[in-house]
């Protein structure tokens, strides 16, 4: 096959070539960066109101905290409920940003479950991520049975993702001592707000 163009049309369609493919690129970029802008516009929205909520919590806290020593250094007597609310006051701060999951309707599922052949002793709560978080729920069962039972029931509570009973724990038939680990479903996370 032979090339019938003569050099200098040759490079204007190069050229030509090129400054359409540097067209399209530029285009494509240009398309990129936009959609880039307008995701992330809504996150940065969200994110200063969250900010100026969180310093505005703090500021009034400051304010009340600065009410409060003035009050005792007039000669104003600072009592034990002063502390008590301010100590609330901050720990609401904290916890109006910080998402958790809520323990009291887990102990209130765990102790749904049982049965009165289990006697729990020990429940520790530990946050892995502000996503996941681990109960450890140690005790003592009558018999093999009621443990197997109370493990059946804790995984169909529909509150817990996964219960795990090492093999272990179900060697003795009775007086068993047990550790059951249950991790909590991610719906269960929620960002607590207190007015």
């Amino acid at each position: 096959m032979f090339n019938v163009l003569p050099e200098n049309l040759k490079r204007a369609l190069v050229s030509s070539y090129r400054m359409r493919l540097y067209v399209v690129g530029a285009c494509f970029f240009v398309c990129v960066e936009l959609s880039l802008i307008v995701f992330l516009v809504p996150s940065l929205v969200i994110s200063t109101e969250r900010v100026k909520d969180v310093q505005e919590q703090v500021r009034v806290q400051q304010a009340t905290e600065l009410a409060l020593r003035m009050r005792a250094a007039v000669g104003g007597k600072v009592t034990s409920m002063d502390t008590i609310t301010e100590t609330n006051k901050k720990l609401q701060v904290i916890t109006s940003v910080i998402p958790y999951v809520s323990v009291g309707p887990l102990i209130t599922s765990v102790v749904r479950e049982k049965t009165a052949l289990v006697h729990v002793v020990e429940f520790s709560y530990s946050a892995v991520s502000t996503s996941t978080a681990l109960v450890v729920v140690r005790g003592i069962a009558d018999n093999r049975e009621a443990l197997a039972l109370f493990q059946k029931n804790l995984k169909n509570s529909e509150v817990f993702a996964s219960v795990t009973l090492p093999v272990s724990d179900l060697a003795k038939d009775a007086h068993i001592p047990f550790s059951l680990t249950l991790s909590i479903m991610s719906q269960l996370v929620q960002t607590h707000s207190h007015p």
